[in-house]
């Protein structure tokens, strides 16, 4: 095997992914991971916080038939679905919430989302157990749309009248909000709706997502704080299922607590934006990641932090405001971990030659004729400890840089935000909370502009001994050297396919 595809398996075995959170603008990292998989990148480590951990899940389990994996068309089709969460721009510009991510809360809420499914354009009733009206529903697209409007018009149209059904759905859903309750929507209500859990257990890889466990210790009587959500729990964590997604996007005041397995769990990005500290810093500490590539969105304080446009917006900062002051101090953290980091090389490179130095001496000593005192023993022992523990310490420490996407751009802003701000300031800005279906479409094409700027930077020579695996994924000349060469072969570019060929073990 020669180096570029040895470099390219240790990508795949020792590179982490980590998406940040951000809700209101996960569609930038959909659209990231959207170019980098597209591209062939692959990670069997995942750590996701907040909303993005549903663009996870959108990618390793999208709900398509059960039993069946999922093509690599599929998987970068459920990325882009991301988007079909906005609101039609015709409504958002009236009423600017995102009303098809927020439902009432009460036991009125399931039963009419699943009326409002039934009268959707482009829906089959559940299991065609209304087959009158899913002909109606054919017929009209058929003799009416087909008849009256362009092919680009129709999905429009379609797409206008879907929101304009769930916008009347969530009118005249009775609720059942009072001044008692927890929270403002019911529990995060679409994870059954567009995931698959049995094909995320079935997936090759690990996906962690953080949720905070409010309820005390018993022995110490405190709170129990971050507990880790993966389709791979180990000791201490919890199984990341249906439940367990509620779980972790229990954003408080948003959604209420959710109560699981005796836990009483609120979303984790609060406290680790980046699932850092129980996430993947632990298992970089324990030597199982020796790079870190990270989509971040919150890393733009200038766009994320400022003025708010009105009320809505306001409410908009007051959710993202402590996240992205956490994440920048969760980024210094990361810059002194850095150095750090460098130091203890540097020591440890010391301590290498130190032991090399003590080892030529005791192999001279050895070699001298006479009888060798019992000392020499001892002190190689000490010397093959010594080094038993300096090969643990080097692998504790084989972390040799966190990698960044490059800084998002942000799109305009919507219709409805361009207003003057109090400081005379009419530049056009979108809510923070930009549920239109128009804003979500910039940001997942901005996201996929930023994967592949990140892919095609200028680049320098390789060293096959000083490259971490994260710095691999920018340098796609050597690896598109070896794909044309034939050395590397596979369909769809899927680099390394072999590596790859089982993401998902057989159906149980």
């Amino acid at each position: 095997m020669n180096n570029v595809a040895k470099l390219i398996k240790d990508t795949r075995a020792e590179a982490a992914l980590v998406l940040s959170a951000g809700a209101p603008q996960a569609p930038l990292i959909a659209g990231a991971l959207y170019g980098l998989y597209r591209e062939g990148i692959r990670f069997r480590r995942i750590y996701a916080s907040g909303g993005g951990a549903l663009i996870a899940l959108l990618l390793v389990a999208p709900m398509k038939k059960r039993g069946r994996n999922p093509t690599i068309a599929e998987r970068l089709a459920a990325l882009k679905s991301i988007t079909e969460l906005g609101v039609d721009d015709a409504i958002f510009d009236i009423l600017p919430i995102g009303y098809k991510t927020f439902f009432k809360p009460g036991p009125f809420t399931e039963p009419f989302r699943n009326w409002a499914k039934l009268l959707k354009l482009g829906s089959r009733s559940d299991g065609g157990r209304l087959p009158n009206l899913d002909k109606l529903k054919e017929r009209y697209e058929k003799e009416v749309l087909h008849a009256s409007l362009e092919a680009k018009d129709r999905e429009a149209f379609k797409r206008l009248y879907n929101d304009w059904i769930d916008l009347l759905t969530g009118v005249i859903t009775p609720g059942v909000l009072t001044p008692e309750s927890l929270g403002l929507c019911a529990p995060f209500p679409l994870a059954d709706d567009v995931v698959d859990f049995a094909l995320l257990d079935r997936w090759a890889g690990t996906l962690s997502v953080p949720a905070y466990d409010l309820n005390p210790d018993p022995n110490t009587g405190r709170q129990r704080g971050i507990v880790q959500f993966s389709n791979r729990p180990g000791p201490g964590a919890k199984k990341l299922d249906a439940n367990g997604v509620r779980a972790c996007l229990a954003a408080p005041f948003i959604y209420p607590p959710f109560g699981l397995g005796g836990g009483l769990y609120t979303e984790g990005a609060f406290e680790e934006p980046y699932n850092e500290d129980t996430g993947w810093l632990r298992d970089v500490e324990e030597g199982k990641i020796r790079s870190v590539l990270i989509l971040d969105i919150l890393n733009r304080e200038d766009e994320l932090l400022r003025e708010p446009l009105d009320l809505w917006d306001a409410y908009g900062s007051s959710i993202m405001t402590p996240v992205v002051a956490q994440a920048k101090t969760v980024r210094r953290l990361f810059a002194l971990l850095k150095e750090e980091n460098a130091e203890r090389r540097s020591l440890l490179d010391w301590k290498a030659k130190w032991l090399d130095k003590e080892k030529r001496q005791l192999r001279a000593e050895k070699r001298k004729p006479g009888k060798q005192p019992k000392s020499l023993s001892s002190r190689e022992e000490r010397l093959r400890k010594a080094e038993e523990q300096l090969k643990k310490e080097a692998k504790r420490v084989t972390l040799s840089d966190v990698h960044w996407m490059p800084r998002f751009t942000f799109p305009g802003g919507s219709r409805n935000s361009a207003r003057p701000t109090s400081n005379g300031n009419a530049a056009r800005r979108r809510y923070l909370a930009d549920w239109s279906r128009g804003t979500l479409d910039q940001l997942f094409e901005r996201g996929v502009k930023a994967a592949e700027a990140y892919l095609t930077r200028p680049l320098s020579k390789p060293d096959p001994r000083a490259d971490s695996a994260a710095e691999l994924l920018r340098r796609r000349s050597p690896i598109d050297a070896a794909i044309a060469e034939g050395e590397i072969r596979g369909q769809n570019r899927d680099l390394l396919p072999t590596y790859f060929r089982n993401e998902y073990a057989r159906r149980r």
